[in-house]
């Protein structure tokens, strides 16, 4: 019997079954505690370790954690800087491409909507790795407000990520990851550095890799 949740990403929206993360079939055979975050059944805990044993690992070696639950919007064009000067609260003419920030997502009488990561991947376009639907929503009521040349693409469940953090996350990648010459690799990516990498050497997977987390620790994204 399939188990489910009903999920709603706004009060009055469609309805939406809770389905399992990209990396459930690895998962399974670890925990049967799972609880649904967001649309997606996540892992709470791992017997085999417990809490404590989780975080002291975090602390002093590794952990890997699915943060897939997290929503992920492309915001490309043009003006794409423009209206997200407009929409957060950070100066985000003074980011970097190959960098992210973290910041806030207001409406305009200054009331948090979402917080999250911009990262900037290229002169138009941007990442935005948040919490909720509602930022898409008013992203996209911005822009044709104000009728500017940008487009907000909702990444879905097309983007499932990793947080692998702990002192011994970058020893660990150094022995995956593969990257080309004219991005940061790993010794080049600083606190909130952002790259793409491939898995193992130039033929192997690609993805997103970021210098971030919330553990206090060294850590890494993977998208």
């Amino acid at each position: 019997i399939q188990r489910a949740v009903a999920y709603r990403s706004k009060e009055d929206g469609p309805m939406q079954v809770s389905r399992s993360s990209a990396f459930q079939e690895r998962l399974e055979p670890l925990t049967n505690h799972f609880a649904p975050a967001r649309d997606l059944w996540a892992p709470v805990s791992f017997p085999g370790h417990g809490t404590i044993g989780e975080y002291w690992a975090c602390r002093e070696a590794a952990t890997l954690q699915d943060m897939s639950g997290l929503r992920k919007f492309d915001v490309v064009g043009p003006d794409a800087e423009q209206l997200l000067q407009m929409a957060m609260t950070r100066n985000v003419a003074k980011l970097a491409v190959w960098r992210g920030t973290y910041v806030l997502l207001c409406d305009e009488s200054g009331e948090v909507i979402d917080d999250g990561t911009l990262f900037r991947l290229g002169p138009e376009l941007f990442r935005w790795c948040c919490g909720t639907e509602e930022s898409g929503r008013w992203l996209q009521e911005l822009a044709a407000r104000n009728k500017l040349q940008v487009r907000i693409l909702d990444l879905g469940g097309s983007l499932p990520n990793l947080a692998l953090q702990g002192p011994k996350s970058r020893d660990i990648l150094r022995k995956l990851v593969f990257f080309q010459p004219h991005v940061p690799d790993l010794d080049q990516m600083k606190w909130f550095g952002v790259s793409v990498g491939r898995m193992r050497d130039r033929e192997g997977p690609v993805f997103m890799l970021s210098r971030t987390g919330y553990t206090g620790e060294l850590g890494y994204e993977l998208f």
